[in-house]
């Protein structure tokens, strides 16, 4: 099995959000709901040049954040428009299941605030501002 194939399957058999795998190994996973995992990861270092992920979920937000952390390949259940448009434009390999215009915020009664922030960002070091502000508030 290729990496894509066995995030996927760890995404599948366990309450992970999201996973990454490089050479066959798991090589990061988490159970948190939101962008909080992929911010503290960027923040802290870490990079997955060359690794395939799976996540339930990815915002634009996430896609910006996925694409800092070099991911190479992707696979979601549930991506939003400009996310896949970003990472297609950023030669990041994606699958997916459900393509919806935006992503909702967890009450369903308006957008992720942080695709709305990544949407209204100039750059990359505007949206990773506003999102750790974003994230202390919560």
């Amino acid at each position: 099995m290729d990496d894509l194939v066995l995030a996927k399957k760890a995404l599948a058999d366990n309450e992970y959000t999201l996973c990454v795998f490089k050479n066959k190994e798991q090589v990061f996973f988490s159970k948190e709901i939101g962008v909080l995992t992929l911010y503290n990861a960027y923040k802290n270092g870490h990079r997955f040049n060359g690794c395939s992920a799976a996540d339930k979920v990815i915002g634009l937000g996430a896609a910006f954040l996925w694409k800092a952390l070099n991911v190479s390949k992707i696979d979601t259940g549930l991506i939003s428009k400009p996310a896949l448009d970003f990472l297609n434009n950023n030669d990041i390999e994606i699958s997916y299941r459900i393509l919806t215009d935006r992503i909702l915020n967890r009450t369903k009664d308006g957008y992720c605030p942080v695709e709305t922030l990544a949407k209204d960002s100039l750059n990359f070091g505007e949206f990773l501002k506003g999102t750790g502000e974003f994230l202390k508030e919560k």
